[in-house]
């Protein structure tokens, strides 16, 4: 029995991404506030002009800043083209996303790193659009504010950095 739950652990990592199950999704526009991206006159883009943020949501999908506490909401990470030409971008492996901290107003932080196949996978943001990726729920967190980053699967061609997204969470009691 133990081999089997080992031999369990270890196979997800070679089916690609095991969290969040493959949801990035092209945004269409649809009852999204974002779907009016102002195309810039920049030509010839590479994914180093990609623009990498983070979204709160509430559990019915609207971008928030803050929270009461106890209740139910979503981390999204988003890229964003603003170019006039598609950016195709490559990650290391197959996950879009390769992990994520959260740090409350105590310092006291958690992090996590997705399971990825090793395999380097091509990602297409056409012009104007939007990619998006749920990263986790953000469920239950008591009174304070936390500092979130995400870490995706895109390092700079002209820095060498990882790109990454950060941003402020606040809860409070309503």
């Amino acid at each position: 029995m133990s081999q089997f739950f080992l031999i369990f652990l270890l196979v997800p990592q070679f089916l690609g991404c095991t969290f969040p199950v493959k949801n990035d999704r092209l945004d269409t526009g649809l009852d999204d506030e974002l779907d009016e991206i102002e195309v810039s006159d920049l030509k010839n883009c590479d994914g180093d002009q990609l623009i990498f943020k983070l979204e709160f949501r509430d559990k019915v999908g609207n971008i928030i800043e803050s929270a009461s506490a106890g209740s139910q909401n979503e981390l999204w990470a988003t890229i964003s083209n603003i170019c006039q030409n598609d950016i195709e971008f490559d990650t290391a492996s197959q996950c879009l996303i390769e992990g994520w901290i959260i740090t409350d107003n105590a310092s006291e932080s958690a992090s996590t790193s997705f399971l990825c196949t090793p395999q380097p996978t091509t990602h297409v943001v056409p012009s104007g659009r939007i990619l998006r990726r749920l990263v986790s729920p953000l469920n239950d967190l008591g009174d304070g504010s936390y500092s979130i980053s995400v870490g995706f699967g895109y390092y700079f061609s002209s820095e060498g950095g990882q790109a990454t997204a950060t941003g402020t969470f606040y809860v409070n009691q309503r």
